[in-house]
């Protein structure tokens, strides 16, 4: 499925963006995060900080999803710089991912 995705990469964050077969009401997230990135501790904050920004800044777009890969730098990254570089990375793969839309049956 993320070989269909337009991504951007941004602060050691790669996004993936994909047009949803049918148009949710909300921007749906989802977050890659292998043990190589932290402990469960870590991983976890990362996360939180993520669906953190994604509810306070009202980003994404209607009818996208999103798929946030960490790589081991992003975890270190305090939450201003963070969220610039995520917001960043959404908006750019958003504008790749206009064109690309997923077959009705994946999900």
């Amino acid at each position: 499925m993320l070989r269909r995705g337009r991504k951007a990469d941004a602060g050691g964050l790669t996004v993936f963006a994909f047009q949803a077969p049918r148009a949710p009401r909300r921007c749906k997230v989802g977050f890659i995060l292998t043990k190589k990135v932290g402990n469960a501790v870590e991983r976890n904050r990362f996360r939180r900080r993520c669906k953190c920004i994604f509810d306070q800044a009202d980003t994404g777009e209607r009818g996208h999803w999103y798929v946030v890969h960490a790589t081991p730098p992003a975890i270190g990254l305090r939450f201003a710089p963070l969220r610039a570089a995520l917001l960043s990375a959404v908006e750019r793969s958003s504008k790749r991912a206009l064109k690309t839309v997923l077959p009705s049956g994946s999900t």
